[in-house]
């Protein structure tokens, strides 16, 4: 592969990564700082797939930072599950997680081949 073409690749998931790990990161800490966090009571799919599967997946994104692969996976895999458990496909944020973590993968899969 041309390596401009992967360079732009690994730059976009960056930045697509990046903001988007920092946008959900302050929701989170909006959410936390207003204690508006689950309690105990919560049922464990509302809580799983609430701030904390958020969390996850920005950390998913920091993650593809050093490891390209974990990462994406990780933002890739939780992104489309928040995806299909909130059920409205309407909110185009929810679909920046797979994009930038397949964006991960794409471009680790492409520098491995290059070498």
């Amino acid at each position: 592969m041309n390596r401009i073409f992967v360079n732009i690749i690994q730059w976009a998931a960056w930045v697509i990564g990046g903001l988007t790990a920092a946008f959900f990161l302050m929701i989170i800490l909006a959410h936390a700082s207003s204690g508006d966090l689950p309690s105990e009571e919560v049922r464990f799919t509302e809580l799983l797939f609430g701030p904390y599967a958020l969390a996850l997946a920005a950390l998913g994104l920091l993650v593809a930072y050093i490891r390209p692969l974990i990462g994406g996976l990780i933002a890739t895999i939780v992104g489309i599950a928040i995806i299909f458990h909130v059920g409205e496909y309407d909110i185009i944020w929810f679909y920046l997680l797979p994009l930038s973590g397949i964006l991960h993968i794409l471009a680790w899969r492409m520098k491995k081949s290059e070498c």
